[in-house]
């Protein structure tokens, strides 16, 4: 606000000094209502174009200002007698500007209120009847170039001094080459024509990216084979037992000596044979048990992966095994007795 006035200011200041350098009054009406950006004197009327206003100059082919003369009646009189109401003081005609602020003053000056062809450097005038006049400054096809960011337009006027009458600014207006109004004031400076407001904010498109995030589990079942390979060693201990029957001084003919040692040996080799087989028989036996606790080994190993059950099994197996063992070490010894309880017997 306070930067709009400062320039509508600043804008009225430059004019006043003109108009202060042609004469010390002139007379423009000062509406009792106004806008903010509107400055007004009995020299000047001047407004202050609003900044955002989305407005393309280079259009902008012409700016008209309409303004009533108070009293025509008297201004005619004075005009034709040479002298205002007082007869004394010599009759000064109404001049003045309409003029563009930008980057510069673009000025169109009036020297009366008769009918007047514009150009670049003047006003065109037309009287529309009944005291109301306009006034017209052309910029040409290409249109006002010489623009800020601050612009203002403004109607001055510093010649005629009655106090009989005085202009009042009734509205200014500007238009295309089409005559299509794009901004239009009134006396109070209220905008009753504008155009749209610029956008002065920038949107930021956001792309929101969609991630989608694939989360592949890859369960691996891994097989641990155990393989327990239990190697039982059969020791087979092969004890030979040789009984020699000591050398008895005895009275036994040769004969009976040579029979009895024939029966020994055949019942040596029986008893001998029945050991093997023994042996043999529970060295099968063992070897079958241990095929069977190889396999109850190697299932126990790999039921041990699992649980700590097999683990019971496999020893309940061992303990069967141990007591097998046991069992045919006695059968063997049980065999050895008897042959050493037959062979005692058959000496006596």
């Amino acid at each position: 606000m306070k930067l709009n006035k400062i320039m509508a200011g600043g804008f009225s200041a430059a004019i006043a000094s003109a108009v202060l350098a042609t004469s010390a009054s002139a007379y423009i009406a000062v509406p009792s209502d106004k806008v903010s950006l509107l400055n007004t004197s009995n020299k000047s009327w001047g407004m202050t174009i609003n900044s955002s206003y989305d407005i393309d100059y280079s259009e902008v082919s012409s700016i008209q200002a309409l303004v009533q003369l108070s009293d025509e009646s008297a201004y005619l009189a004075d005009k034709e007698a040479g002298y205002y109401s007082d007869g004394e003081t010599a009759f000064t005609d109404f001049q003045g500007q309409l003029a563009f602020g930008g980057s510069e003053w673009l000025s169109f000056g009036f020297t009366g209120l008769t009918d007047a062809a514009g150009d670049s450097a003047n006003s065109a005038v037309s009287a529309l009847g009944d005291g109301l006049f306009s006034f017209t400054a052309n910029f040409g096809a290409d249109g006002i170039n010489n623009t800020a960011k601050r612009c203002a337009v403004q109607f001055d006027e510093w010649g005629n001094t009655s106090p009989d009458y005085e202009l009042e600014v009734l509205s200014v207006s500007f238009y295309t080459a089409e005559g299509d109004c794009v901004l239009s004031y009134n006396e109070k400076g209220q905008a009753v024509i504008e155009p749209a407001i610029a956008e002065t904010t920038t949107a930021a498109q956001t792309t929101v990216a969609e991630t989608t995030t694939e989360a592949t589990t890859t369960t691996t079942e891994a097989t641990t084979t155990t393989e327990a390979t239990t190697t039982t060693t059969e020791a087979t201990t092969t004890t030979e037992e040789t009984t020699a029957a000591p050398e008895t001084e005895t009275e036994t003919s040769a004969e009976e000596t040579s029979a009895e040692e024939t029966e020994a040996s055949e019942e040596t080799e029986e008893t001998t044979t029945t050991t093997t087989a023994a042996v043999t028989t529970t060295e099968a036996t063992t070897s079958e048990e241990t095929e069977t606790t190889t396999a109850a080994a190697t299932t126990a190993n790999v039921q041990q992966a699992v649980g700590n059950a097999s683990s019971a099994d496999f020893t309940a197996r061992n303990n069967q095994l141990m007591i097998i063992a046991i069992v045919a070490a006695a059968v063997i010894l049980v065999a050895i007795i008897g042959f050493i309880v037959v062979a005692a017997r058959k000496r006596k």
